[in-house]
């Protein structure tokens, strides 16, 4: 197959073969602006390249055209993993991003993934006025906060727990413009933890944006809502991504967790992507792809969606509520699999949450299921013959 560029409509079949052709030799894409390269390697790091996907992306020009190759020089994290700390709101336009790695469907060592930041239990911390937070032993900036940043608090003096955003930050204060702390010393306050929180790695505001060949991981365990990728932009496209959110056991048992959200989105595409894992148990009726926001003409080919429960309500693809999306989103070749580690586990629909009352989901008759007992609301298949209950089959609804 020659990947990502075999189903283009509109390439002349020799250009559609060039092109797949030099993406698996592991050659660049074509495109308009510059190359901005990211190596993680500190070691032996590549003339010129940056140490992230953030600072990568700061460098980049709205609608130039430019390109972000991610390397990876073996197959440990300090090698291969662009560290987060805090999302991007992805807002350039035009961009597109290439993993430069094997292109294994699953866990590329071209990755993006979640940094944990945190004061440790301390003893230092307190809540001078409603909006501060300080530590006497002047830590935050070495332990990695950042303005912009969420914050989940949790202190033994519960009165100030919860989540918050950095407005400002020094050695020894935070401040947190929105909050309204219970003014409290640090004996009062008594062990406090400060860690951040990342409601999601990547949000595509932007259009015309292309991601192949990486991994993306939002692996942070809280009890928040955690996801990884956010759609919100149109006509953007992902080819051969892994994308995991709620990649912990307390995150992935959050309701609205999810691997990809597409919140209002148009024109999606996504070939051969992975969303979700069956390493982590996910004990909540929550989706892998959360739909949301009259979301908009999205494809899946030949996708796999992953997931490990044994929790009933839980899904594959869910809808927020009938207002989610509007249109049909089409699945080829897709397969749709929950596995725990005890073997198969049934749940209940591939397809939960609020049927859309102005959308639908058009399933071809290559898709599969593991570890489901139905596809779910407004969902058609091409032929009836998948209609059958029995011998593992799921109840359709025939197009």
């Amino acid at each position: 197959m020659n990947y990502p560029y075999s189903k283009y409509i509109g390439f002349a079949p020799k250009l559609r073969n060039a092109l797949g052709d030099l993406f698996m030799q592991g050659s660049l894409p074509p495109i308009r602006g510059e190359w901005i390269i990211v190596d993680p390697n500190s070691v032996n790091k590549v003339d010129g390249s940056v140490g992230d996907i953030t600072t990568a992306y700061g460098l980049c020009v709205d609608e130039r055209g430019d390109g972000i190759l991610l390397m990876s020089s073996g197959n440990s994290t300090a090698e291969t993993t662009s560290y987060m700390t805090q999302g991007i709101d992805w807002v350039k336009e035009g961009i597109t991003v290439v993993g430069a790695c094997a292109p294994v469907s699953m866990y590329q060592r071209a990755r993006v993934a979640s940094k944990s930041v945190t004061t440790g239990a301390l003893t230092t911390i307190a809540f001078p006025t409603t909006k501060t937070i300080t530590d006497s032993a002047s830590g935050f900036i070495t332990a990695g906060f950042k303005v912009g940043m969420n914050i989940t608090i949790d202190a033994t003096q519960a009165s100030n727990d919860g989540n918050e955003t950095i407005t400002g930050v020094t050695a020894g204060t935070i401040t947190c413009s929105g909050a309204t702390f219970t003014v409290q010393t640090a004996a009062v306050a008594g062990s406090t933890t400060i860690i951040n929180y990342i409601p999601y790695l990547i949000d595509v505001q932007a259009s015309n944006c292309a991601f192949m060949n990486l991994s993306i991981g939002n692996w942070l365990d809280t009890a928040n809502d955690v996801g990884c990728v956010k759609v919100t932009g149109a006509r953007n496209y992902f080819g051969n991504v892994h994308m995991v959110g709620g990649g912990g056991a307390t995150s992935g048992s959050q309701v609205g967790s999810y691997d990809l959200m597409l919140d209002g989105s148009e024109e999606t595409r996504f070939d051969g992507c992975v969303f979700g894992t069956d390493t982590i148990l996910k004990a909540a009726a929550n989706g892998e792809v959360l739909i949301d926001g009259l979301a908009q003409r999205a494809e899946f080919n030949g996708c796999k969606f992953f997931s490990s429960s044994a929790t009933a309500g839980k899904g594959a693809v869910k809808t927020a509520d009938a207002a989610a999306m509007q249109g049909v989103f089409t699945f080829a070749g897709c397969q749709f699999i929950n596995w725990t580690s005890n073997g198969i586990t049934t749940i209940d629909d591939v397809f939960i949450g609020t049927a859309p009352t102005s959308g639908a989901f058009a399933v071809t008759p290559d898709c599969i299921s593991v570890g489901y007992t139905g596809w779910g609301n407004n969902v058609y298949v091409a032929t009836a013959a998948a209609a059958a209950t029995a011998g593992g089959q799921i109840a359709t609804v025939e197009a």
